[in-house]
């Protein structure tokens, strides 16, 4: 008889993750590849949490948190999604990871990108602008053209 309940029971395969019997993905060693690892496994069925994943800006380990992982993003609405998922993220990031991780979502600035700021608009291009919902693609030197 328990040889019968052996054959009802099925062995659990090694390496084998627990979600649709797909197979289990090799731990990740750091945080960009975990960050790509996530998108991948989400790219399919997920994509809109996966590319709002794409858009974050470099994971970190936050050291005050006692190693909660910190994944900023640049928009509230980003936020918001991630947040809205966190359950499903937090289960395949364990996965991925090859143990339970805590995760936060924080909206937080591009520093990259504070040297890209764009120049100033003289108040007729800005109404212009603001009147036919445009946007301006290339910018001349206005200046060295008023001088002449």
């Amino acid at each position: 008889m328990a040889a019968r309940e052996a054959a009802v029971v099925p062995a659990r395969e090694e390496g084998v993750s627990g979600v649709q019997g797909t197979p289990k993905p090799a731990p990740c060693k750091d945080l960009p590849e975990l960050r790509l690892a996530l998108i991948g496994s989400l790219r399919g069925d997920r994509g809109i949490l996966a590319s709002g994943i794409e858009k974050s800006l470099p994971w970190e380990w936050a050291a005050e948190s006692g190693g909660k992982l910190l994944i900023p993003v640049r928009d509230t609405l980003t936020a918001e999604l991630l947040k809205k998922e966190y359950p499903l993220i937090r289960q395949i990031l364990g996965e991925l990871w090859d143990k339970p991780l805590d995760i936060e979502v924080v909206v937080s600035p591009d520093s990259a990108g504070d040297g890209d700021k764009e120049p100033e608009l003289p108040p007729q291009v800005a109404m212009v602008q603001r009147m036919f919902r445009g946007t301006v693609v290339k910018i001349s030197s206005m200046e060295s053209k008023d001088a002449n």
